[in-house]
């Protein structure tokens, strides 16, 4: 086999030369060609700001880590994964299909030959999603028009792929405002239910209270102690003074006689009264406690009064968070909120003609090449 020398291959490049430039142009011209008649393709863009990161300064959560003195943690997710999850909620088919809803799509030619499925598919297919590491939620929509396409259909494209862009993000809105609404009357529901417990459980120890109260003859047990101490403390100290009297009366006087026999009478008489405040007070209005009763008694009163508070307390609470849910299942703000809304796309994404010439020129000048060889050689130029 004979041996090929470059020398040879560039003068048959240089005879052919014209050819090469021929091939090259035409093919160019070719290219150039079909890119006016190829799909036209439009980009818009939309930016979402990074999700507000939950406080957790209410709810469930937040209640029992008060009651756990901060043991429990029940912590949200952080903004990224926020970020996250709201791109890949923008990829579901509920986004895609209030899309189709709201704009229609399934009415237009684009689209009418498409099943549901494929059209859902197609819709998520057109929307690309990039999360910055800040957070902010990049939305890029890319739609084509047919071949042959009229500026009429370029126009409506423009118009098309603006709309499906900003309903992307008002799908999305209205989804999360959806599952927010949803979670916030399920949790009303639920602290409903433990408001009916609460107060069944509330009533029932206030009629305990009540009867504890009415059979002890208890009103405000510390100030009933109270006058009840007060009062043994003044019978205490009379009984001393009169005992002593009656004891230097005895030493001074004949124990038979009439003055030391009236502070014996009185003496006997503080020791009554010091034994019925024991029993129970010195008034008969019932509510004068026995004081060998009174440990027994606080400590019984205070558990049943400490459990109705706790119950207060907590039916209190719950109240509060049954408000706060029912304003979250009414409310209407948005959850995301948009840096930068979709634009009507003024110059198309692709066809890049110069860059289509560019690499089309070396692509072609490739085949050209060969071609020529090709030729030469089985013309037996070679």
């Amino acid at each position: 086999m004979k041996e090929i020398h470059l020398n040879t291959i560039l003068k048959i490049l240089k005879v052919d030369f014209k050819k090469f430039i021929s091939i090259v142009i035409g093919l160019n011209i070719i290219l150039i060609g079909y890119s006016f008649i190829m799909p036209q393709t439009y980009s818009s863009e939309l930016t979402i700001m990074p999700p507000k990161s939950s406080s957790g300064g209410g709810g469930l959560s937040s209640f029992l880590q008060n009651l756990g003195g901060g043991a429990l943690s029940l912590g949200g997710i952080g903004e990224d994964d926020q970020s996250k999850l709201f791109a890949d909620v923008l990829k579901s088919r509920n986004v895609s299909q209030k899309i189709i809803s709201e704009l229609q799509l399934d009415t237009l030619d684009f689209f009418k030959e498409l099943s549901d499925l494929a059209l859902n598919a197609e819709v998520s297919r057109i929307l690309e999603t990039k999360v910055e590491k800040s957070g902010i939620i990049k939305l890029n929509c890319n739609f084509s028009t047919t071949y042959f396409a009229n500026q009429e259909e370029i126009e409506f494209v423009k118009k098309l792929v603006k709309e499906i862009t900003n309903s992307f993000a008002k799908s999305l809105d209205e989804i999360l405002k959806e599952k927010n609404n949803s979670s916030a009357k399920q949790s009303r529901l639920y602290i409903d239910g433990e408001i009916n417990k609460y107060r069944i459980k509330l009533d029932s120890i206030s009629a305990e209270l009540q009867n504890f109260q009415e059979e002890h003859k208890i009103l405000e047990i510390e100030e009933q102690t109270k006058a009840v101490v007060t009062q043994a403390i003044e019978i205490g100290t009379q009984l001393i003074e009169y005992e002593n009297e009656l004891n230097l009366a005895m030493i001074q006087m004949n124990p038979n006689s009439n003055q030391v026999q009236v502070l014996r009478n009185q003496v006997e008489m503080i020791k009554k009264q010091a034994k019925r405040i024991q029993e129970g007070g010195l008034n008969d209005d019932g509510f004068s406690l026995p004081l060998s009763k009174v440990p027994e008694l606080a400590r019984r009163f205070t558990e049943i009064y400490r459990d109705r508070e706790i119950i207060e307390k907590v039916l209190l609470y719950l109240e509060t968070q049954k408000h706060q849910e029912m304003i979250q299942e009414e409310k209407d703000v948005p959850v995301i909120e948009i840096l930068d809304y979709a634009y009507e796309p003024e110059i198309r994404s692709s066809p890049k003609r110069s860059l289509m010439l560019l690499i089309g020129t070396i692509i072609f000048a490739i085949v050209a090449f060969i071609y020529i060889i090709i030729s030469a050689y089985y013309k037996g130029r070679l």
